[in-house]
């Protein structure tokens, strides 16, 4: 959507991620605008099989980090307004059981049903 932004065509209120984006500092986040909490993020993450060994999956994540640190691989991202993180296979498993439960009271605060 930055690119309707930046030629004019929408107006950027807020940011619905919990930082500013890199690609729009001057963007204030929604928590910022008022909406305490308010956080949407898109995030993505590798993944392997359950029952991957320990060692298998320190490797990947070392391997992963290590790429994130390149320059071909940080600037298509970043053109794409991508915020990359990296970080450890324990910090992403309590990532990801964060947003689940997040997202579980979402669900349940609206009425939804499975």
């Amino acid at each position: 959507m930055l690119p309707h932004v930046q030629e004019g065509k929408l107006i950027a209120l807020a940011s619905t991620q919990r930082k500013r984006a890199s690609v729009a500092p001057h963007l204030p986040t929604m928590e910022e605008a008022g909406l305490k909490g308010f956080d949407t993020s898109i995030w993505s993450g590798l993944m392997a099989p359950a029952g991957t060994p320990p060692d298998i999956i320190e490797k990947l994540a070392r391997a992963t980090n290590e790429a994130l640190k390149s320059r071909d691989v940080i600037e298509p991202l970043q053109k794409q307004g991508i915020d990359i993180l990296g970080g450890t296979p324990q910090e992403f498993a309590d990532y990801i059981r964060s947003e689940a439960a997040k997202w579980t009271r979402v669900v349940a605060a609206a009425g939804m049903k499975q």
